[in-house]
């Protein structure tokens, strides 16, 4: 992968870092803005084949630039006489660009395709246009005289090529447009995955030397080809999609140049006034709109402000680009690639809505997002999907995290939802939302922890407390049977009948519950569901591992024999939350056992029984292991099983090379290295557990201005004691003071996206039902390994947190403060009182501060389906509080 600035054309990419795209990527984003407007290019070069749909469905766009009478393809494949193919010099590509450079004779062409990816405004993110922007530079310093064109076609109306469409050319103040839709749209309907109730806007700004004409492709085409300008008072009347295909064109003279002064842009736009038609609640069906209705309810006015804003979107693009790039850079070789390059294909998956209220106004406080698994099963906010993509959007904008849960919740707490279980989607369409399918597949746990991430990362309670009731059913149910997985079926387990994958993410599930009712400050539920996950885990310790006497690993189902072996993807979660369930010495156990795998195999598939290789779940392995050459390892895995595949799918055959689940928003799980932040704050991003981080050590321990007065109190309290005792002669050095090293907690603008970011992500689940041949009661198995030891004195241990970048050495204690050796001095004890002291005055405010504001209802509904009996303090301080008073979920966050 190379990496370097374009210097010729200073006004699109200064300052801009590209990965360069290897010759043997067969697609590359165009414009990716939701799942219906979602265009590729396919083969080698755009100058010689036609863009297309991730499904390879044709989408007609053209481009041609005419430098001295000689007129040269830079997009589409025209078949029009005398038309040559440039040499395509590089392909590159960010977060948000794709920019292609050809040589056309003594000219250098330049064409950028900006998606724009706008995560702080949802109004601007919900716009349904992209960007195309053409530049020319002379090489041999000579003015050339040039024109440029473009046109799109009829297919980016509809899947069937034989419906019939309308149009017509109009104009706004500053810019020209063609618009293009079916006679007879079929609202909420889908055909080839294309909405059959969209209005396609083609525009260019209005200038002196531009023209627009609609006609068959073949006069369009050839009259700029013979003439560079377009001309004449065309009727066409209405007609079907294809044969002859109805072009909708815009030509522009640049006259004689060196080189364009500024690019000329064009807009393209496929726009659906209602975006969702969502009948989850059968009493209360609701047309959803796309969001940025809500400031512009023109379409015109939306597309005249995108196609005036091409400057200043460029910058934040730039900006956005250039983050990911040094995010990505600084944690491992290859990575850059992938992050990029899944960006637009995560934020390309999701609709931005709102609702009206009774009154008819927008009802600002119901904002929803809505998921398609694109190139896949096509459903509705697919919990697995959302799992794996998750990283994604905490790294990006926590906020989305909560408005991608919302319609699964609300659905679920309907009447419309009668099952113990959690449901696996919101239905088979993004058009119309039907949601009540019952099913076999156990995604409860994946619910629960995204539930908790969310309200960490986002500081958001307001969906954990709306919906706890139902959030605490599903803990219940993964009590009874996250030690039973047998003959449970999840997306997961891939054909697995005990998986241990499967039942280590239902301990992570309720480890979550424990974590959302302490949020919500009921301590008896924490501790209930935090002593369960905490037992549930010593028995997992010691039955899904191989012995400790072998090279100790996970194996894919419980009683497996040694040689078997998965990868421990589900230990992501864990890592990511803090959830402390798996013990630092398996991370290290499990990273060595992949090392020893690289000798003998060049891939990794999901596990020893299977051939399949999981991009997202390669990579949450990757994020989690204790060695970083393992982890440029496993994330060179992936760039090198997806460089010849096609719309970077998900899914890889690594004994055949075959490809599935193609353009999937799964591949938000390619940022779960950069995630985390969100949950911890200031820290970039996982480094492999143990190695430093390349761009230096933590600034921590400062929680705004109010933290940093406490340190210096602390500090100036610590020195005057110290010097009265010298000063006294009543004290000599007996021991060293051990003090928690503790992750520190940076507070954020929500709405800010920041380069070092930390995601939460998590995956598919399994089945619910009583399994066969088993009791509904939990089976523990006896194990030697303890997992939580209470102290006679009611204070936890230390906890065993993941490394942060910065801190050597391969674990952070919390809360540790004491004598490493010796018993303290009465002057020392009289300190420590004092520190303590300060330390809890600290901790109180660091716990106001991570309350929610005061306009969020804080409301916890005491009453449950079941009523667990309270745990007694000693036998999980944790849960309870004892110790430092702090939940585990804020543990991380302590001075």
């Amino acid at each position: 992968m190379v990496f370097f600035r374009f210097g010729v054309f200073l006004s699109l990419s200064a300052g801009l870092s590209l990965c360069t795209a290897q010759s043997i990527l067969t697609t590359v984003p165009l414009a990716i803005r939701n799942p219906h407007f979602n265009c590729w290019t396919i083969g080698s070069s755009p100058g010689s084949v036609w863009p297309g749909l991730w499904n390879r469905q044709i989408l007609g766009w053209d481009g041609l630039v005419r430098i001295d009478g000689v007129t040269w393809q830079w997009l589409g494949d025209t078949w029009v006489s005398g038309v040559m193919t440039p040499i395509l010099n590089q392909v590159q590509f960010s977060s948000t660009q794709t920019i292609y450079s050809f040589q056309a004779g003594n000219v250098t062409l330049k064409v950028t395709y900006l998606s724009p990816i706008e995560v702080k405004d949802l109004a601007r993110q919900s716009l349904p246009f992209s960007y195309v922007a053409f530049e020319a530079t002379s090489n041999d310093q000579r003015d050339h005289n040039i024109q440029v064109y473009s046109d799109i076609s009829a297919e980016w109306c509809s899947g069937d090529r034989s419906s019939l469409v309308i149009w017509n050319t109009g104009s706004t103040a500053k810019n020209t447009y063609h618009r293009v839709q079916l006679q007879n749209p079929t609202p909420f309907a889908e055909h080839q995955d294309q909405a059959e109730d969209a209005t396609v806007y083609f525009s260019m700004p209005k200038g002196p030397k531009s023209s627009a004409r609609i006609n068959i492709d073949n006069v369009c085409r050839s009259q700029f080809v013979q003439t560079g300008s377009l001309s004449g008072s065309d009727s066409v009347p209405p007609g079907i999609i294809s044969e002859p295909f109805q072009v909708f064109s815009f030509a522009m003279d640049l006259g004689n140049i060196t080189g364009t002064s500024t690019p000329i842009v064009w807009s393209l736009g496929v726009v659906r006034n209602v975006t969702i038609y969502s009948n989850v609640e059968a009493e209360n069906r609701q047309m959803r709109y796309p969001y940025y209705v809500t400031r512009w309810s023109n379409v015109l006015d939306a597309l005249d402000y995108f196609a005036g804003d091409f400057s200043n979107a460029l910058n934040r693009a730039t900006d956005l680009d250039n983050q990911v790039s040094r995010a990505a850079n600084s944690r491992s070789n290859n990575y850059e690639y992938l992050a990029s390059l899944a960006m637009r294909q995560t934020i390309g998956s999701i609709e931005v809505t709102i609702s009206k209220g009774n009154d008819g106004n927008w009802n600002m406080s119901d904002i929803q997002t809505y998921m398609k698994d694109v190139g896949s099963s096509r459903r509705v906010n697919p919990v697995e999907v959302l799992f794996d993509s998750l990283p994604f959007f905490l790294y990006m904008n926590s906020s989305y995290c909560g408005h991608l849960l919302s319609p699964l919740l609300e659905f679920q707490n309907s009447r419309r939802w009668s099952q113990p279980y959690a449901a696996r989607d919101l239905g088979k369409t993004t058009l119309i939302i039907s949601a009540d399918m019952p099913h076999d597949e156990g995604i409860d746990r994946n619910m629960l922890i995204m539930a908790f991430a969310h309200a960490s990362a986002a500081f958001d309670k307001s969906l954990i407390t709306q919906h706890y009731d139902l959030l605490k059913n599903w803990a219940n149910y993964l009590v009874d049977h996250s030690m039973n997985p047998l003959n449970q079926s999840s997306p997961e387990t891939g054909g697995l009948s005990n998986s241990t994958n499967i039942s280590l993410k239902g301990i992570l599930g309720i480890k979550s519950m424990s974590g959302i009712s302490r949020m919500l400050q009921n301590s008896n539920d924490a501790g209930y569901f935090s002593h369960i996950a905490s037992t549930y885990a010593a028995s997992w310790h010691s039955n899904a591992l191989t012995p400790e006497s072998e090279n100790q690993h996970v194996l894919p189902n419980f009683g497996d024999p040694s040689s078997a072996w998965s990868l421990a993807y589900n230990f992501y979660a864990d890592r990511l939350l803090g959830l402390d369930i798996i013990e630092l010495n398996v991370y290290q156990q499990q990273s060595a056992y992949y090392d020893q795998l690289f000798s003998t195999m060049s891939a990794l598939p999901v596990n020893s029984m299977s051939a399949g290789m999981n991009f997202a779940w390669t990579m949450f392995a990757a994020a989690t292991v204790t060695d970083s050459t393992i982890q440029n390892q496993l994330i060179g895995n992936i760039k090198s099983n997806i460089l010849n595949a096609p719309f970077f799918p998900y899914l890889a055959n690594t004994t055949d090379g075959t490809w599935s689940g193609v353009s999937s928003p799964a591949q938000g799980a390619m940022l779960a290295l950069l995630a985390p932040a969100r949950i911890y704050g200031a820290q970039a991003g996982f480094q492999a557990i143990g190695s430093r981080d390349r761009t230096g050590s933590i600034v921590g321990g400062v929680v705004g201005g109010i933290v940093l007065v406490a340190s210096v109190i602390l500090v100036y309290v610590f020195w005057r004691r110290r010097a009265r005792i010298q000063k006294d002669g009543t004290e000599t050095e007996t021991g060293d003071i051990l003090y928690s090293r503790a992750v520190p907690y940076e507070y954020r603008n929500l709405e800010q996206i920041d380069e070092d970011g930390r995601p939460a992500t998590l995956e598919s689940s399994r089945s619910h039902g009583t399994p066969q041949g088993t009791n509904a009661t939990p089976r523990v198995i006896p194990s030697s390994k303890e997992r939580v030891a209470p102290t006679q004195s009611g204070t936890p241990p230390n906890l065993t947190a993941p490394s942060s970048p910065g801190l050597e050495g391969t674990a952070v204690f919390v809360p540790a403060v004491g004598r490493v050796s010796g018993g303290p001095t009465p002057d020392y004890t009289g300190l420590r009182s004092e520190v303590d002291n300060l330390r809890r005055v600290v901790r109180e405010l660091q716990t106001e501060r991570l309350d929610a504001p005061p306009n969020y209802q804080d409301i916890h509904n005491q009453s449950a389906p079941r009523t667990p009996q309270a745990v007694p303090q000693s036998a999980d301080p944790e849960a309870n509080g004892s110790g430092d008073g702090k939940p585990f979920w804020r543990r991380r966050a302590s001075l």
